[in-house]
């Protein structure tokens, strides 16, 4: 290693499912071509830019290198155990690396579902109605309300949610609590809501929240999957077409911001991320979920929303990631490790975006 300054880029890279396990395993995981494309923006600020594969071994290669990195652009998702999504973020906080993104207790909170909807419920932010169900011996599933969603509590990217996720009886509902258990751990049991589902992009930090614009979901687009948008329904049947930037009341796009915003305020996020909205009928957004780790895939058929909220707002992929380092930058004082002109460039794009959605 010279002496530029070194950026590390974690990620855990997708690989097959093993034998006998779900499909969508690691769904949640990026391939190479996404450290690529990071990489080629960061090193555009004069910086090396070296990819770690955020597994067992992480910790044994960052305490080994000849030069410690001098910032990470964190995208793990982790591997195993309850709060995986913050297990990077708490060694990179043992070794002192600055990093981009939420922090390790943001991480650890909105991988569990249940822990997320009890804080944002708690911050008056409308959520669905669910339950928490030990096992299949347990009393309280006969106090659930049908229909319902059963997914799994500790899981993204739509995994263990299929058409056979819509419950309405007893008899489906023992079914789907077996199959999550037994795949992806815990189960959640939500209140299904019938309505249009909306997914929101923001940058920011707790001072200030900039907006991305709104994408819709098209769930009627998504054939045999009930209305729901599943793993089959995002990453073999969603293309462009099948989401798009809707013509909203003023007032009604309103209500989803301010969920998406105080969200992202309640549940501490740094950065950017990205929150799903789901309606009881034609109106009435409640709260479904928070991804503080949304996908930035570069490729355009690829189900990334993130990635489409800002393409949809002329935000370009080099933008859009230099904008994520601008506030990381801010947060940590570390600045001078990039070139400012192109964070500042980035910056005042997303906050001309911003300026015109709030109009």
């Amino acid at each position: 290693m010279n002496d530029q300054n070194l950026i590390a880029i974690l990620a855990n890279l997708s690989r097959q499912a093993e034998a006998g396990a779900p499909a969508d395993k690691y769904a949640e995981l990026d391939d190479y071509s996404v450290i690529h494309a990071i990489s080629a923006v960061i090193r555009r600020h004069g910086v090396q830019t070296v990819f770690l594969e955020a597994d067992q071994t992480l910790p044994y290669k960052l305490a080994s290198m000849e030069k410690k990195p001098d910032f990470a652009f964190n995208i793990a998702e982790g591997l195993h155990g309850d709060a995986r999504e913050a297990q990077v973020p708490a060694l990179l906080e043992i070794l002192q690396i600055p990093y981009s993104a939420s922090g390790v207790e943001t991480q650890a909170i909105t991988l569990n579902k249940a822990a997320t909807k009890k804080i944002v419920s708690y911050h008056g932010i409308p959520t669905a109605g669910f339950w928490e169900i030990a096992s299949l011996d347990d009393p309280a599933l006969e106090d659930v309300i049908f229909p319902v969603v059963v997914k799994p509590k500790k899981e993204g990217s739509s995994m263990g949610v299929s058409s056979k996720s819509h419950v309405r009886t007893h008899e489906e509902l023992r079914e789907m609590i077996g199959y999550i258990n037994h795949n992806y751990g815990p189960a959640i049991i939500e209140q299904f809501l019938p309505g249009r589902e909306f997914t929101v992009g923001l940058y920011g930090d707790q001072e200030r929240i900039y907006r991305m614009p709104i994408i819709e979901i098209l769930l009627n687009n998504y054939a045999g999957q009930d209305s729901m948008a599943t793993y089959a329904a995002k990453y073999t049947i969603e293309k462009d077409m099948h989401s798009h930037v809707p013509r909203l009341d003023r007032n009604f796009r309103e209500q989803l911001y301010q969920i998406a915003e105080t969200s992202f305020r309640a549940l501490e996020c740094r950065d950017y991320a990205r929150i799903d909205i789901r309606c009881i009928d034609d109106e009435n957004p409640m709260f479904l979920e928070i991804n503080c780790l949304p996908g930035l895939h570069p490729r355009i058929d690829h189900v990334s929303y993130f990635t489409k909220a800002c393409r949809l707002g002329k935000l370009s992929y080099p933008n859009m990631i230099n904008g994520a380092l601008w506030f990381a930058a801010q947060r940590q004082g570390v600045t001078g490790l990039f070139d400012m002109n192109q964070l500042t460039e980035a910056y005042e794009k997303i906050q001309a975006i911003d300026e015109r959605l709030r109009r």
